[in-house]
């Protein structure tokens, strides 16, 4: 039981919102291309006054709708 609290307090810690760099990092993709997206609207992102911030569900969305292959 201790297991299962200790990982809703890992999730808990997890940050919802991810700076350019990270998004960048976790997309694996440069933060050049990850600005050029954000211009064109392609992915889901916030401003906090002059903050871009990508919304961690944003991304596994934006991944999930551009996956391709692997069906039959």
């Amino acid at each position: 039981m201790a297991v299962k609290e200790d990982h809703k307090q890992d999730d808990a810690m997890k940050p919802a919102v991810l700076s350019v760099e990270d998004a960048a990092k976790w997309l694996a993709i440069s933060p050049r291309t990850l600005w050029t997206m954000t211009r064109e609207g392609e992915i889901q992102h916030l401003r906090i006054g002059r903050r871009v911030l990508y919304p961690l569900e944003g991304l596994r969305a934006y991944i999930s709708a551009h996956m391709t292959g692997g069906g039959k």
